[in-house]
């Protein structure tokens, strides 16, 4: 059973100690070994390299990462991972024009990313350089066209730049697009009533403005699973432009309380603070939210350390409900319901459930490893009722 991380928590030492173990090995030239084994060991080093740079990452030792990413970069020009997890680093460590730098020069290798495109258009629309952020964008949606990787937010992000750059006529051409071509997204009405909600403010309709955006509002109420990252941080600067200051604090905790160990998204979510003019609020809010979800999981994993695996099982059931994104909790929950079924026997109930916690936390880079952990004993517990 994890606990959730405490802010600044960094992955414990031993972790890079293994990396650098499996980067020496293939470094290694084994005597007796011909000159070819060597060439195979030359091509296999940046890899090694990369994945110790994930784990300088993932600890916050940043200048570290930073300067592991620029040797394999150094070592082959054209290994565009390498300048992905820079410009992360890059971002993190507080340089975004340089986060900047290394995306677009990621995008000049390999243009034909989405999800590539669509980070170069955030940090270049917090820069804030709006040309780039709409070239981005408009890039991304060809890119993504036909693509399950096509998100209403690409939609969305164009039009608020647009509207930033003074174009809303055409800003609500492209939320009219937006609520045709994603109209089957479940998050669809809720990112396009967000960006309709900006384009109306700058029409000079704050009326109608402001009806829209409590209607968004209202859908996050009643389907809290809608706000990801993305629509939250989009749904929360819509609601600061607007004054609506509580509900924008509201829906700022939410996020927090679904993503309260992602470093990043707590990053991004500062930042959209820092542009309103609020940054200590922001800083305040992220804290003690923060603060609410460690204890609250604290209190989870205390009755499964009692060995009161049903109790933790209800408990992190009904946790998941209030926050059907935060990674952690389901993940708990899953775990929970691995821990009952070693004692008392596997279920395809019990199995269902625990793969579908599993799941909802696919998305998560942070405990990929402790996901794939219950991923197989999920998959030998199915097997053994097979064979069973």
């Amino acid at each position: 059973m994890r606990r959730a991380h405490r802010p600044g928590q960094q992955v414990p030492l031993r972790t890079a100690q293994a990396q650098d173990r499996h980067a020496a090995q293939h470094r290694r030239i084994r005597p007796g070994r011909d000159a070819g084994r060597r060439d195979t060991d030359d091509r296999e080093l940046p890899w090694a390299r990369m994945g110790l740079g994930r784990v300088q990452f993932h600890r916050q030792d940043y200048a570290a990462a930073i300067a592991t990413f620029d040797t394999v970069i150094e070592q082959q020009r054209n290994f565009v991972a390498a300048y992905d997890w820079r410009a992360r680093a890059l971002e993190r460590k507080g340089d975004p024009a340089a986060a900047q730098d290394s995306l677009q020069a990621a995008v000049a290798v390999s243009p034909k990313s989405v999800q590539r495109q669509r980070a170069l258009a955030d940090i270049a629309d917090f820069n804030p350089d709006y040309d780039t952020t709409e070239k981005a964008r408009r890039q991304a949606l060809r890119v993504g066209r036909a693509s399950v990787l096509r998100q209403p937010t690409d939609f969305s992000g164009l039009a608020r730049v647009l509207v930033k750059q003074g174009n809303a006529k055409e800003a609500a051409r492209i939320v009219d697009q937006l609520r045709h071509e994603c109209r089957n997204d479940p998050r669809a009405g809720l990112v396009a009533a967000v960006a309709e909600s900006g384009v109306h403010q700058a029409l000079g309709r704050p009326e109608q403005a402001q009806a829209v955006l409590e209607d968004a509002l209202e859908l996050v109420r009643n389907q809290p699973e809608l706000l990801d990252e993305a629509a939250g941080n989009e749904l929360i600067q819509t609601c600061l432009a607007q004054g609506c200051t509580d509900q924008a604090h509201e829906m700022a905790r939410a996020l927090v309380k679904n993503h309260h160990d992602d470093e990043g998204v707590l990053s991004r979510l500062s930042r959209v603070y820092e542009e309103a003019g609020l940054a200590e609020a922001g800083a305040d809010l992220i804290s003690t939210a923060r603060k609410e979800v460690v204890d609250l999981n604290n209190e989870g994993v205390a009755l499964v350390n009692a060995g009161k695996i049903e109790e933790s099982i209800d408990f992190f059931t009904n946790a998941v409900k209030v926050m059907p994104n935060n990674a952690v909790f389901n993940l708990n929950a899953a775990h929970s319901l691995v821990l009952y079924m070693k004692h008392s026997g596997p279920s395809r109930e019990h199995l269902s459930r625990a793969l579908d916690y599993i799941r909802a936390a696919e998305r998560d880079e942070i405990h990929r490893d402790w996901r794939n952990n219950l991923k197989r004993a999920c998959r030998s517990m199915a097997g053994a009722m097979q064979n069973g």
